[in-house]
């Protein structure tokens, strides 16, 4: 797993889902663990959960991934699917509870957060299935046959701008197309405590102790090895990458988040959108 702090933003890697093992969403979980939840934290993982997006993917990481990063008030995001699905604010992945509201501003803290799978990075964009795409708990979505027009996308984030005195610990993102298209525009804003997460993360080890039939006291970490399981990986672990990379864009300098890579910090965002291919670097 890889990871990478940058001015208070901190961003983690993973091949779960992947090349997954039992060991690796503990290892997410203690890891994260020395992050302040006070600001940003980004987890990145190439595949998803089929709930989280609205193509032709299956199962592949379980849902203790996300509930982990939702119970540290990390933002998870994916790629893999050739199309474009942000959630709600999402209070329980597992059983997929949301916070149902309009407001563009979206409070991540430890206990809530968003899924973002952007695979839009790819001229082979991918039509919807329906039965996903109308689900509820999605605030945005995008593919060939919701937006026609689609092309390749990346999501820009801002964080902390000066102007907004009330996003002081926020971010301003919008999902921006290489014909500088705004797709998609979201607020985010940072507003928990290591006391929410110290709470949520007891919360949700009693939960999945209890739905483990496991003794109330067993470590968390005993728990996600339990509960780990192999999804459809087997299935998939020779399947191409050549496409489907899901980005998240940071300027004013970029780090970008694909596959299982991390690549340069670069100036120029629309020549990077522009370019041919993410590996281009």
């Amino acid at each position: 797993m890889g990871r990478c702090t940058y001015k208070g933003i901190s961003s983690f890697l993973s091949s779960i889902g992947t090349f997954s093992t039992p060991q690796l969403v503990s290892h997410l979980d203690r890891s994260l663990d020395t992050i302040s939840p006070t600001g940003f934290t980004l987890v990145s993982f190439h595949r998803q959960m089929r709930a989280l997006q609205i193509g032709g993917k299956r199962n592949a990481t379980g849902w203790d991934v996300y509930e982990i990063s939702r119970v540290h008030g990390a933002i998870a995001i994916n790629g893999h699917a050739h199309s474009y699905a942000r959630t709600k604010v999402v209070t329980n992945f597992t059983s997929l509870e949301y916070v149902d509201s309009s407001s563009s501003k979206l409070s991540i803290r430890p206990g809530q957060t968003i899924s973002v799978c952007n695979g839009m990075g790819t001229p082979y964009l991918t039509k919807a299935n329906f039965t996903l795409s109308e689900a509820h708990h999605f605030a945005k979505v995008l593919a060939t046959n919701t937006n026609p027009a689609s092309v390749q996308a990346a999501i820009i984030c801002r964080f902390n701008p000066p102007e907004r005195s009330d996003l002081s610990r926020g971010a301003l993102c919008h999902l921006q197309s290489i014909n500088d298209e705004i797709l998609d525009t979201f607020e985010l804003e940072v507003t928990g405590t290591r006391v929410d997460m110290i709470n949520a993360r007891e919360t949700y080890r009693r939960s999945l102790a209890l739905h483990l039939n496991m003794p109330e006291e067993t470590p968390l970490h005993d728990l996600l090895v339990q509960s780990h399981r192999p999804w459809d990986w087997a299935t998939y672990v020779y399947e191409k990458l050549t496409y489907g990379y899901g980005m998240i864009v940071i300027t004013d300098k970029m780090l970008c988040h694909t596959y299982l890579n991390c690549f340069s910090l670069r100036e120029d965002h629309q020549a990077f959108l522009a370019s041919k291919s993410p590996l281009d670097q």
